[in-house]
This record gives structure tokens, sequence and C-alpha cells, in this order.
């Protein structure tokens, strides 16, 4: 205990009477006691400022206690709030990386392809008389194909969207059939 506490808890008791005894009898003990150290009269003053000063101490100890909660609490609030603005920026952050991605994204769509199909491609669109280039730019990469060679021409179909049955056959939500590298026809399977 230090005496910035006692003091603080001095201060406390005298403003709000903690004990019952009137402030000018613990004071008069207290004079009392330290200047008639000697006289055996002193003794219930000694008593009586050790009972004050131990409820002072009492009372003091319960105050830094509370007062240690209510700093671990705004010291937890505060972290709080740290840990959310620093989210926050993480997430701003993403967003912008996110953003720049797909401005980088659109404008090589937009170069190889024209405005109006890039647009189609982001949005994730297929479309007869589209190149096999812009499926898979909006598509991706066909999870299975099958490839047909004849004299004229090579008729291709992309399978998307697959899951495994119960006997354990693939079957594809998506088909899109190209011929010469161009969509001719596309079917959603179930």
């Amino acid at each position: 205990m230090t005496i910035k506490n006692f003091i603080n808890g001095l201060k406390k008791y005298l403003k709000w009477a903690i004990i019952s005894v009137p402030i000018d009898l613990f004071i008069g003990a207290f004079i009392c006691a330290m200047i008639y150290e000697s006289i055996p009269n002193a003794v219930p003053f000694y008593i009586l400022f050790i009972l004050a000063a131990l409820r002072i101490v009492r009372h003091s100890k319960r105050d830094s206690n509370a007062d240690r909660k209510k700093q671990e609490e705004e010291d937890n609030e505060k972290q709080e709030q740290d840990r959310m603005e620093f989210e926050k920026k993480q997430q701003q952050k993403e967003r912008k990386k996110e953003e720049k991605k797909f401005q980088e994204r659109k404008k090589l769509l937009t170069s190889r392809f024209g405005e109006e199909d890039a647009d189609k491609i982001l949005n994730g669109d297929i479309w007869i008389d589209m190149t096999k280039e812009m499926l898979i730019e909006s598509w991706g990469n066909p999870e299975d194909e099958t490839v047909n060679v004849f004299k004229n021409k090579t008729k291709e179909k992309y399978f998307y969207n697959g899951r495994t049955t119960r006997q354990g056959t693939t079957v594809y939500k998506c088909e899109v059939k190209l011929e010469n590298d161009v969509v001719v026809g596309y079917k959603e399977n179930e």
C-alpha cells in the first residue's frame, strides 16, 4: 500500500465519514496518540486510530481494486477498438487490392475483346459465337472435356460444375458445345 493510496483513502474516509466516530474525535485521537505516546490514557486513542486506519486501508484497497478493474475494462475496450480499426483497415486494403486487380483484368479484357464483351465476361456470362478463349476467361478451364476431330472441323464439349453421385459417377450441371473454337450451344443438365 502506497502513501498516495493511504492519503486518498483518508480523504474518502473524511469526506464520507465511513465509521461512526466524529471527525473531530478521530483527529483528536490522532494528535493525542502522536504527542502523548507515553501517557497510558492514550491507549484508547491508539486503538481508535488503528481501527480507523484499518477501515481506511480496507476501503482504499477496495477502491484500488475497483480502479484496477475499471482500468482493465478501459484497456480491454481500447484494445477491442484498436483491433476493430485494424481489421477495418485490413478490409479496406483488401478491397482496394481486389478493385485494382479487377480494374487491371477489365483493362486487359477490354483491350483483347472490346468493352461490351469484356463486361459480359466479367459478369460470368456466356453466349453463342463467343470464342473458346472468351469462355475460358468467363468460366475458367472446364472440369472435363471431350474432343472430336473431323476433316473440316473440331467439335468439343466443355463440362462445368460437376458433382459426384451416390454411384460414384460425375454429373455436370453445365455443358458447352464448341465447333472450331467457337461456342455453338450450351445447356444446363439439372
